[in-house]
């Protein structure tokens, strides 16, 4: 996409200047008082609010411990109540858990664009200092064409292979044939390949891998990734243990299951306005069953938990536990993610728990970013810092030593079919802007008010609008204070990415594109198709805040 920015002042040259020299000299520090294992789990879907080391108590079943292995773990450790995503879906999100890099940093925003081969991952900088590294993943999104196995020693798919994909198919066929019924049509093999990830229970084959991996390690410091998806809708959790549809809401009489959320009619038109259908009893089930998938997670979490313990390793290893975004029920009349970038979708849970009990139930009020966690971890552990991001370590904050807050940006590239979504976010520590743009081929363009021409911001006080539902009017001084604050954010960040070598574009292309991948990331509601503008270039750009 053809770069819209325009020559900023001085003054802004100059606060990107310090800005630069501050994220080269944030990335992290080496500590040499020892080496540790860090386990990293990233439970996808992760809403913080369903936790109960967040305050969650089910509605239908308020004695019954949603998350009770992660919420051991915040005991033991650090929960930080206001950690912001880099994007509202799993793609760019996890980019940035595994760079450090915002999403504007790295540049992975749409299906077709992989990682710069000049960009570093938290796998490679570990590994390179002598961590054995492996990674687990059971989404699509996590594929290794997208970048995400670099640095990692085994980086192993859980979902289920084409081979018994294959064997499936050939089973109901077989079945069909015993029974007498019709045939399995094309449509309908076609249907049930895409739709694999929606329904397939990966959880136990993620820590099964997890646990062989922590039995079978050698002597040298580990860095374990561990990628679980069965949070993210369908939410069939009946599928990973019969009866657990109804362990939080057992009086439940209706017709929703969970099955085919996304494009479900009977829950909202499946065309623009998109207006909700489901009733609120019915909404209240689904997020039940959603909680219900969590503590099938957590379950999981625990294990792994108790494999550390039972080896000997818990007291040498830290533990973080992470989600790369949320999911809507309606806060903002939508569902699921990759639509917007509301508190929702892109406040997440993060709790982090090093050896020794150091600060054991400690909460953190300050905001961090999804970035900031991979120089959080080299810093612990005692391994190099990366050698270029935009985030940094929070350990200064946690030991009450000098430590600057960030700023959290995000942003959201998805080409739906009905037209280009593209919108941004920045949000410090009380305020959150939010504008869209309008995208017309290489072109992106504010959105503007149709009567002033002015340009629209979304600006909510978190200090009184914790969820941003009531947006500020223009008028309102604080509006004005925001943007401003905004303004200058983004020319720091530009600043910094000014600074970055990138490849041509044709390094950047995600090559060897699966078919079967591509009909399942449909059935999960994202977006066909390759992407305008942004995949065309490698890099979003977007035009500066107002112009």
């Amino acid at each position: 996409m053809r770069s819209l920015r325009r020559r900023g002042s001085i003054a802004g040259v100059l606060l990107g200047l310090v800005a630069v020299a501050a994220a080269f000299a944030a990335c992290g520090r080496e500590d040499s008082s020892g080496r540790r294992n860090v386990v990293l789990i990233s439970i996808d879907s992760l809403r913080r609010d369903r936790l109960g080391c967040y305050g969650h108590h089910p509605e239908f079943a308020p004695d019954q411990a949603v998350s009770p292995h992660i919420d051991e773990l915040a005991s033991r450790g650090v929960t930080f109540d206001s950690a912001w995503t880099s994007s509202s879906w799993t793609l760019p999100a996890h980019m940035s858990l595994l760079t450090g890099l915002s999403a504007a940093g790295h540049g992975v925003e749409s299906d077709d664009v992989r990682l710069d081969p000049l960009r570093e991952t938290l796998a490679e900088r570990f590994r390179a200092a002598g961590w054995a590294t492996a990674g687990e993943f059971s989404g699509p999104y996590l594929h290794p064409r997208y970048g995400f196995d670099r640095g990692f020693e085994r980086y192993e798919s859980a979902m289920l292979s084409e081979a018994q994909i294959d064997e499936l198919v050939a089973r109901e066929r077989a079945r069909r044939v015993t029974t007498g019924e019709p045939g399995v049509t094309d449509a309908e093999e076609r249907a049930f390949r895409a739709r694999v990830s929606n329904w397939d229970v990966t959880s136990s084959r993620v820590t099964a891998q997890a646990e062989r991996f922590l039995a079978d390690h050698d002597d040298r410091p580990f860095f374990l990734f561990l990628h679980y998806f069965d949070v993210h809708y369908d939410h069939l959790p009946d599928a990973a243990v019969p009866g657990l549809a109804h362990a939080f809401d057992a009086d439940y009489k209706g017709a929703f299951d969970g099955r085919n959320w996304y494009f479900d009619p009977r829950v909202r038109e499946l065309e623009p306005p998109f207006t909700r259908r489901i009733g609120e009893r019915d909404l209240r089930h689904v997020m039940a069953l959603y909680d219900a998938e969590v503590q099938w997670v957590d379950h999981h979490v625990g294990r792994v938990l108790a494999a550390l313990e039972q080896l000997g390793l818990a007291d040498d290893t830290i533990v973080a536990v992470v989600s790369d975004h949320g999911d809507e029920f309606f806060e903002h009349d939508g569902i699921g993610h990759r639509n917007t970038l509301f508190a929702e979708v892109e406040r997440i849970p993060l709790v982090l728990a090093l050896p020794d009990g150091e600060h054991a139930g400690r909460r953190v009020l300050a905001p961090v970013r999804i970035h900031d966690l991979a120089p959080t971890l080299l810093d612990y552990a005692g391994a190099p810092p990366l050698r270029a991001c935009d985030s940094a370590s929070f350990r200064p904050l946690l030991a009450g030593t000098e430590y600057v807050p960030r700023d959290a940006p995000s942003r959201l590239y998805d080409p739906a079919p009905w037209f280009v979504n593209v919108r941004e976010a920045w949000r410090d520590a009380r305020f959150t802007v939010i504008r869209h743009f309008e995208v017309a081929g290489e072109h992106a363009e504010q959105v503007r008010d149709a009567a002033s021409g002015e340009p629209i911001f979304h600006v909510f006080d978190r200090d009184s609008d914790p969820d941003e539902r009531a947006a500020l009017r223009p008028s309102d001084p604080r509006y004005r204070d925001a943007v401003e604050r905004y303004r200058r954010a983004w020319r720091a960040e530009q600043a910094f990415l000014d600074t970055q070598p990138r490849s041509p574009i044709d390094a950047l292309r995600v090559v060897e594109e699966d078919p079967h991948q591509r009909a399942q990331l449909e059935a999960l509601g994202y977006a066909a198709g390759r992407a305008d503008g942004a995949s065309a270039r490698g890099r979003l750009v977007l035009p500066p805040p107002g112009e």
